[in-house]
């Protein structure tokens, strides 16, 4: 009896390092490509107040260009569900008085 619990206990133990491993190549997975997508952090310490300004104005025109990209992208998908809720809605109902006129 003593031997079928311990040999449990030594698998779960097995499968616990396995997963731990695993769980560690994965971190390291991400945070490689987090450094390959965005580049290593650069250290802000004892560079001068100029490089300071620069790098802020950087980031500011940074963000200022991604808020823009989200909103057109969110314009677009908008737009796109429109299109897809009036096509939707004139195969239930049939064409309309303004596509009669066109056809």
């Amino acid at each position: 009896m003593f031997f079928p619990v311990f040999l449990q206990l030594l698998l779960r133990k097995k499968a616990a390092e396995e997963l731990k491993k695993e769980q560690e190549r994965k971190a390291a997975e991400r945070r490689r490509v987090i450094d390959q997508r965005c580049g290593k952090p650069k250290s802000l310490d004892g560079i001068g107040e100029g490089e300071r300004g620069e790098a802020r104005d950087r980031m500011i025109q940074m963000m200022t260009f991604l808020n823009k990209l989200g909103r057109e992208i969110g314009r677009r998908i908008a737009r796109q569900r429109q299109g897809t809720k009036r096509k939707a809605s004139q195969l239930l109902t049939g064409p309309g008085p303004r596509d009669a006129r066109l056809g």
